[in-house]
Order: C-alpha cells, then sequence, then structure tokens
C-alpha cells in the first residue's frame, strides 16, 4: 500500500494515537532541519536572527518531538491547554495541562513581579548611566536573567494555575541549592529539565546509567554552544567546559566524601561552582554580539 493511501486510512478509521505513532518516526525531522538551516543560511544572518534559530525555532522543535513522545495524554490535554503550551509555556511536559489546578499562589505572582520590575530597573539604568562595554555587557545579562527567568517565569506560571492548569514553577528557589545535582534537577530551569528527561536521558542511560548525569551535562553544554556562542559566531568550547565541570562536579557529589561534608559547606560549593566560572557560558563574544546589541537598541529607544 503506498504511504498516501496509508495516511488516508489512519485518519479515516485509526484512533489519534496510531496516526501519532506514525508522525512519532519523524520526530526529529524538525530538529533536524533547523539545524541544518542554521549550519547553512543561519551562518550568512545576524547575531539576533541566529539567535532566534538557536533557541526559540530550535526549542519548538524539540517540542515537536516531546509532544509525539507523550501522545497518549494528547486526549486529555483542552484546546486551551494546547494554545498556552504551543505560545508562551516553555516547559516540556503535557501532565501540567491535563489537571485542574487548586489555586494560584499569591507568592508566585509578587516575586515574578519583582522579578520583572527589578529586570527593568537594572536594563533601564544601564542604559542610562552608559559604563564601559564589559560592565554594560554583565548587568544586561543580570538584567534579562533576572526580568525573564526571576521574573516572566514566575507570573505566567501564576498565570496558568489562574487559568485552572497544574502548572510549576520554573525556577524553584535555586538560591537555596545545597548540591549541583539540586541546583540542576530540581531548582534551575526546569523546562530545560524536562526537555533533558523526556528527549536525552533514556539513551544516555543505555550508554552509561553510571555516568549518564555527566553526559546530560555534556549534551547541556552543546545545546548551550548552540544558543550563545553559534550566535555570537566565538567563544566556541567555553560553554562545554561550564558543564563538563559541573557533571564532574555531580559526580564528585555522589562519592562518601561529599557526603560526609558539613552541611553548611556543601551550599558555597554550589554556588561557586555555579558563579566563579560563569563567564564560560555568558562569554565575551556573546556578550558583545548580542547583550550588548540589545542595550544599545534600548538606548536609542529611551
Amino acid at each position: 500500500m503506498e504511504l498516501s493511501d496509508r495516511l488516508i486510512n489512519v485518519g479515516r478509521s485509526t484512533p489519534t494515537s496510531q496516526l501519532a505513532a506514525i508522525l512519532s518516526k519523524g520526530q526529529w525531522l524538525p530538529a533536524g532541519l533547523v539545524l541544518i538551516s542554521m549550519a547553512t543560511w543561519g551562518q550568512q544572518t545576524n547575531p539576533a536572527t541566529r539567535l532566534a534559530l538557536s533557541t526559540i525555532v530550535l526549542y519548538l522543535a524539540f517540542k515537536v518531538a516531546a509532544t509525539l513522545k507523550q501522545r497518549h495524554l494528547w486526549s486529555e490535554v483542552p484546546v486551551e491547554g494546547w494554545v498556552w503550551y504551543w505560545t508562551v509555556w516553555p516547559g516540556m511536559r503535557l501532565t501540567g495541562f491535563t489537571k485542574q489546578a487548586t489555586r494560584a499562589e499569591p507568592s508566585w505572582l509578587r516575586r515574578g513581579i519583582g522579578g520583572v520590575v527589578l529586570g527593568s530597573a537594572i536594563l533601564v539604568t544601564t542604559a542610562y548611566t552608559s559604563p564601559n562595554d564589559q560592565i554594560a555587557g554583565w548587568l544586561t545579562v543580570v538584567g534579562l536573567i533576572t526580568l525573564v527567568h526571576f521574573g516572566y517565569a514566575d507570573v505566567l506560571s501564576w498565570l496558568l494555575r489562574r487559568r485552572g492548569f497544574q502548572t510549576t514553577r520554573l525556577f524553584m528557589k535555586p538560591e537555596q541549592s545545597k548540591t549541583l545535582n539540586e541546583f540542576w534537577s530540581k531548582r534551575w530551569n526546569l523546562a530545560f529539565v524536562e526537555m533533558d528527561l523526556l528527549l536525552f536521558m533514556r539513551p544516555l542511560r543505555k550508554i552509561s546509567k553510571r555516568w549518564a548525569p555527566l553526559l546530560m551535562l555534556v549534551v547541556s553544554g552543546l545545546l548551550h554552544e548552540l544558543a550563545l556562542s553559534y550566535p555570537a559566531g566565538g567563544g566556541w568550547g567555553l560553554p562545554m567546559i561550564y558543564f563538563v565541570i559541573h557533571g564532574i562536579g555531580m559526580h564528585l557529589e555522589r562519592m562518601s566524601w561529599f557526603r560526609r561534608l558539613d552541611d553548611r559547606i556543601k551550599p558555597w560549593w554550589t554556588r561557586i561552582l555555579v558563579l566563579a566560572p560563569v563567564g564560560l557560558v555568558f562569554h565575551q563574544p556573546f556578550r558583545d554580539a548580542v547583550p550588548l546589541q540589545l542595550l544599545h537598541l534600548l538606548q536609542e529607544m529611551l
């Protein structure tokens, strides 16, 4: 039977899950097409376009693969849930859109508004004061992270709870992390964690169950190379070094000597390893190509 006939028959007489099973065979096709576009046409574009390709468009392509892996939940997600999921919600799991929320936590909204106000204040102040490029680049990075990660994300989570969906916060007080493992798996950017668990962790565990967390950090390093070094056209390898350091650190945390450490020391181990080498991730080529250009645009608007 021809493929077109099979698809017609599926559409007429089989459940949605069987159609999804056929589609899932090509679940990585959108991501592959985006990567090909990044490697060919994207090379000739400006940093802003490359950033959009490597973050928004590639992330949506990964969402296709994640959605197909969760096809057993499709019938439980209402139309409004699908709209939120495919537009403004960065998370990968559909379960939050299949359950009814009990209440919207007011503290999420307060924290989110605080993040939006503080992040905006940092950006506007930096634009008006015009410090040197080194300081301005870092202040812009801090302002954007505060605005988006600690502002927008919490406001959005609160809003979806108000709409009746059982979504969670995406940044769960990361400053309280006692270990790198807690930071990366339970507190920081849970949308990214969901993607890792849905798409990458199972095949990595088949390679090595013991070293799967380190391999997952290597994958994260590669994705951050695409998200940061690719738009900047430089700094290649630095984000990977950062995540490999953290992968090794997470491996060390499973050893007996670390478990015997005083609980007052462990949070400082985490803070130092997260913050001290952060310049490897937000390296100067990236700060010059993206945050500084956004700051200059803001200065023109003001």
